[in-house]
């Protein structure tokens, strides 16, 4: 069940219109003979099928030690399924990032924590963002009793996506707000309260929303798209 996400806006009138976005193709190997560790991306949300991946990170830690072993960039999600790990036997816990450029950020020191729960995924600029990017986190134990392992690591947008609407309103109307109390950061690696991979952070942090010119007697927003609402 995905984790609902509220906001508190300073508007007159707000209708939630479900995001609309699509999607990753995902790969798997046809050499049963090969060995290793492989990761699929798919996503989580149906609505995200069709969506353009333009930039594919990949992280894989040690459950065990939680130190980084793995580190990589690719340019698609062929290139994540075509790649094979030689893990020994352990636990291991893989975040993986899509199209997470300007004005995104992750922490980029991974190498230096002590603590993958430390990685933090923010903006530099919260607002008019106009893409979104996803994320995805799979734990996996290796026993070397299989000869291969296929890892399905399903992807989920960092950001929430909404449209305002407000009808029958004076032509020519104006209206602008803010959205309080979003996150000004998610931590991907740990569970928020429905027990879901991506915790948002208690700092909170103030949005300015795009300001919306009423054409005929409708006020519509294009998409907007915010930060999760603060932890608690």
């Amino acid at each position: 069940m995905k984790a609902k996400r509220r906001f508190n806006f300073w508007l007159w009138v707000l209708l939630c219109v479900p995001c609309l976005l699509a999607s990753c193709d995902h790969d798997v190997h046809n050499g049963e003979d090969e060995g290793g560790l492989s990761v699929s991306l798919t996503w989580a949300d149906e609505a995200d099928q069709g969506t353009e991946v333009k930039d594919v990170k990949l992280w894989i830690f040690d459950a065990d030690k939680s130190s980084l072993i793995e580190e990589k960039h690719y340019g698609s999600t062929e290139e994540v399924a075509s790649q094979r790990f030689e893990l020994p036997e352990g636990t291991y816990r893989i975040l993986t990032t899509t199209n997470l450029t300007e004005p995104f950020f992750i922490s980029e020191q991974t190498r230096a924590l002590t603590n993958w729960n430390n990685i933090q995924i923010g903006l530099t600029n919260p607002k008019d963002v106009k893409h979104n990017a996803y994320f995805g986190v799979a734990d996996v134990k290796i026993d070397n009793k299989e000869g291969s392992y296929v890892v399905q690591n399903p992807m989920k947008s960092v950001l929430s996506e909404l449209t305002v609407i407000i009808e029958n309103v004076p032509k020519g109307t104006e209206m602008s707000g803010k959205a309080l109390d979003c996150a000004w950061c998610l931590f991907p690696t740990q569970k928020n309260s429905d027990g879901e991979y991506g915790l948002p952070s208690i700092k909170p942090t103030e949005v300015e929303m795009p300001t919306l010119l009423a054409t005929e007697s409708t006020l519509k927003s294009e998409v907007i798209r915010l930060m999760p609402t603060i932890q608690g």
